[in-house]
């Protein structure tokens, strides 16, 4: 993309906007342990400096990020995505269900959306090993149906060790939305758990990169919410 842009600049463009769907190292959004790089402050940087003048992502780890550009920067959260996704199925068995404090804000916009409460959990992650456990839930889930939304799933350990708990406690189904899930084997993972459905998006995968899953795994069009954005 470098190159493009400079070869834009050559030939006399100079009103040049990105759309980055994925905005590579962005969950390196601080130092966690010393001696680590901060990646996503070093991208913002080469980027503000590569002759851009703005922007979009599609759902950043985390929006502090976007101070680190010198540039204006637009991140979306495919919040409609979702809901006209999800919004056939819903009725009151259904419940939002944020998995972390970070995804508390996202989580609040999708369960507006789609009229629902909204229940927090409480996650702790090992900087070292990078296993996670969550805090135990002290609300009775019997035949819920609840819906999680996050920016990304690496290795799946959030997912698959939320829905492990949520199902502990009484839910009947656990669904989840993901902006970003990659080719990396998650998707197998996936089938051999207790999620019941996931939705994704094509920013980071195509849906022939995804495994037959028998309806599990879906793949959404997110470039209506980059024309949109882009028009206005």
């Amino acid at each position: 993309m470098l190159l493009v842009i400079d070869a834009l600049h050559r030939q006399g463009i100079t009103d040049i906007k990105a759309i980055i769907p994925w905005l590579c190292y962005s969950p390196q959004d601080k130092v966690f342990r010393p001696g680590e790089p901060l990646s996503s402050a070093v991208i913002a940087r080469i980027l503000s400096n590569s002759g851009l003048k703005a922007v979009y992502v599609l759902d950043i780890h985390n929006e502090s990020v976007c101070d680190f550009f010198d540039i204006p920067i637009r991140n979306l959260i495919p919040i409609e995505v979702f809901a006209d996704a999800l919004l056939p199925d819903i009725n009151e068995d259904y419940l939002c269900v944020a998995l972390d404090k970070g995804s508390f804000k996202r989580t609040e916009k999708l369960a507006d959306a789609l009229g629902l409460d909204l229940l927090k959990l409480y996650k702790r992650r090992d900087l070292h090993s990078g296993e996670i456990d969550y805090e135990k839930l002290k609300t009775d889930l019997k035949g819920k149906t609840t819906v999680a939304i996050d920016d990304y799933t690496g290795s799946g350990s959030t997912v698959i060790k939320s829905a492990e708990m949520l199902k502990t406690n009484g839910a009947q189904k656990c669904v989840y939305c993901v902006s970003h899930m990659f080719d990396n084997g998650v998707a197998d993972l996936l089938l051999d758990s207790k999620v019941d459905r996931l939705l994704t998006t094509k920013a980071s995968i195509s849906e022939e990169k995804v495994p037959a899953s028998d309806g599990l795994i879906s793949v959404l069009d997110v470039s209506p919410v980059f024309a949109k954005f882009m028009r206005d």
